[in-house]
């Protein structure tokens, strides 16, 4: 069975995301290893971008840490890694690393380039500016999303992935609201149970 397609909701809050990114900045040009991705994590911790107020993040954390991080002490680089070392992820700190970077390569803000370095793009560097416009980094993000693309493999071409999510689920909508409208009723699009139902499974174009 193919799997429905989806986007990464892993980080929530799009300010976050460029918060995630504007440390990353701070790496470009660094090789993507899994030292420096434990970096990132350890980075993101330092600056009380993931885990500060997160009541689940504090369970099993030592009560030192969670007074740390809730103060307006600094955190330092040492100490921030043994916050993250001692949450013992299963994955390691590494794999949290790659998580927080995963919707950030997503977006099309960041990339690997081909010797494995890391490398904002010219679209992260708009969001990085002061005047950016949130609705455009979003519209951009979804026009160019694409099934299958080069940093998955879990949507293959072989097993009839074909589409542009966002651009598919327009036309979707439209060939919905002509088909309607015959009847001379009201276009009124589709419900988000008929999203639900029908647009996650839409996986080629020539579904529509």
């Amino acid at each position: 069975m193919r799997k429905l397609w989806s986007y990464s909701t892993t980080v929530r809050n799009p300010e976050r995301i460029r918060d995630f990114l504007r440390i990353l900045k701070e790496m470009e040009g660094l090789e993507w290893t899994r030292p420096n991705q434990k970096k990132f994590q350890v980075l993101l911790i330092k600056n009380r971008l993931y885990g500060y107020g997160n009541t689940q993040f504090y369970n099993s954390l030592p009560k030192k840490y969670v007074d740390l991080i809730d103060s307006d002490k600094e955190i330092s680089l040492k100490i921030a890694e043994q916050i993250l070392d001692s949450k013992n992820y299963t994955g390691g700190g590494d794999m949290r690393g790659r998580q927080s970077f995963n919707p950030i390569e997503k977006m099309g803000l960041a990339y690997l380039t081909k010797d494995n370095k890391i490398k904002i793009s010219s679209f992260g560097e708009y969001f990085l500016k002061e005047d950016y416009d949130l609705g455009e980094i979003f519209f951009k993000s979804f026009i160019k999303w694409q099934l299958p693309n080069f940093d998955s493999t879990d949507y293959k071409e072989s097993d009839g992935y074909n589409i542009k999510p966002f651009i598919a689920t327009l036309h979707l909508i439209n060939e919905v609201n002509k088909l309607y409208g015959k009847s001379k009723n009201k276009e009124v699009g589709i419900s988000r149970t008929e999203f639900s139902i029908f647009v996650p499974t839409l996986v080629s174009h020539k579904q529509i």
